[in-house]
């Protein structure tokens, strides 16, 4: 359920008459709120099984359980599939619901999560998905993440029809050239561009499911499910030593066991393997994690990540890079194409950020603090030979490599000598 729900935009949550609201439909109702999905439709089935006293009492169970969520003012329409009753009044329903549903971004990288992979004779391998973002055309040059397959898009199906063209939002069956049945699984990721990252460690904010669990501990194996993916991995705290619940988002890490392919801002859900149960679930803040101390700095630290504006985020990524070309800050940041074009564009403008070379980035605080380093050094070195002209280029390169990148310093030594002359 939680791979096939990932992608969409608007559900029908369909109750019996003659049975109610049943465990089930609980633990769907958190995973669509978890996921983030805000447009419902509750349709009351089987209508003719029940009367209108039992129709009443089931409503206003289904009414008293949606309030308070995000589907509190869902529409219902009752239905019944044998008379067809109310079916009429289901579809319309549908209709006038998704034209408030928000376009996804069809301008973006093409990404399209996999649920499924099949062979049909005479055409090859087969995968289908609904696209998250971004468009693709037939005979475009696609990649398979996380492994790096690159493959050709033969042909395009869009709800059984051959198209040219497939853009987010809508369900696409693709047939791929270049690559065997056998070599994709549900969970990989059908991409475009070099813009999306390969990562086994996230950084999550995770909210918890109402109802109680046994506490997880510290480094406890989880199962996280994002996208079509679902894998194994230990979850890792900052700030405590065991999971109970709480009505507090927690911020934490999840140390997978395999790789994936997410952006910041993905919607997951995290279970327990065993028993098998529903933990809660939240939002990737930052898709490539590092290793943490434990304690409140790595918690404000993970807090400052989740609020960051999209300048917050780019500072942060070229602060600890000291260097990125624009590929590698779409890869780090997981901001959009267009809204990192924007962001780099206003800070180089400020002059909050430097272009080192061809599309290549740097902080200006990153090239005052070397340049600072750097006449400290030479000073020294003056002090210590007084009679020598000065110290080479290639040995300062060397003295400085460990710390920052060879460009960067070859940029910041040719600028503090054209400033020296």
């Amino acid at each position: 359920m939680i791979a096939g729900v990932a992608g969409i935009d608007l559900v029908v949550l369909v109750v019996a008459a003659d049975e109610g609201v049943m465990p089930q439909t609980e633990e769907h109702l958190e995973i669509l709120q978890f996921l983030g999905i805000k447009r419902c439709i509750v349709a009351i089935s089987k209508i003719d099984r029940v009367d209108e006293v039992m129709l009443e009492l089931v409503e206003e169970d289904i009414r008293d359980r949606l309030a308070g969520t995000i589907f509190d003012e869902a529409p219902y329409v009752l239905v019944d599939s044998l008379s067809g009753k109310g079916i009429e009044d289901l579809k319309g329903a549908i209709s006038e619901e998704l034209k408030q549903v928000q376009l996804r971004d069809a301008y973006g990288s093409f990404r399209l999560p996999i649920d499924q992979v099949f062979s049909v004779q005479g055409q090859g391998t087969v995968v289908r998905g609904t696209i998250y973002e971004g468009a693709v055309q037939k005979g475009s040059q696609l990649t398979v993440l996380p492994k790096g397959a690159s493959v050709k898009a033969r042909q395009i199906q869009v709800h059984n029809e051959e198209q040219e063209f497939a853009r987010a939002g809508q369900r696409t069956a693709i047939n791929l050239g270049g690559i065997e049945k056998d070599e994709i699984l549900r969970g990989d990721v059908l991409v475009s561009s070099e813009h999306f990252l390969v990562t086994d460690t996230l950084d999550i904010a995770l909210e918890l499911v109402d109802s109680p669990f046994v506490p997880l501990k510290q480094r406890a194996p989880v199962k996280i499910h994002t996208g079509t993916s679902e894998v194994m991995g230990k979850i890792v705290f900052f700030d405590r030593n065991e999971l109970a619940q709480s009505e507090s988002e927690v911020l934490c890490q999840i140390r997978l066991d395999e790789e994936i392919v997410v952006r910041r801002g993905d919607r997951f859900i995290l279970r327990r393997p065993t028993p098998v149960e529903t933990l809660g679930g939240g939002w990737i803040i930052q898709p490539k994690g590092g290793k943490y101390r434990f304690g409140e700095e790595t918690i404000a630290m993970l807090q400052k990540i989740k609020e960051g504006t999209p300048e917050d985020l780019l500072a942060d990524v070229l602060q600890k890079y000291v260097v990125l070309d624009f590929k590698e800050l779409i890869q780090q940041t997981s901001l959009d194409e267009s809204v990192l074009k924007d962001t780099v564009n206003e800070l180089l403008a400020n002059g909050t950020v430097l272009e080192i070379g061809n599309q290549r980035y740097s902080l200006l605080k990153s090239f005052i603090k070397l340049a600072d380093e750097l006449t400290e050094r030479l000073n020294h070195f003056h002090e210590m030979h007084p009679m020598r002209q000065g110290q080479g280029k290639a040995e300062l390169v060397q003295a400085f490599s460990t710390v920052y990148p060879k460009l960067f310093i070859e940029y910041t030594l040719d600028k503090m000598a054209e400033k020296a002359h």
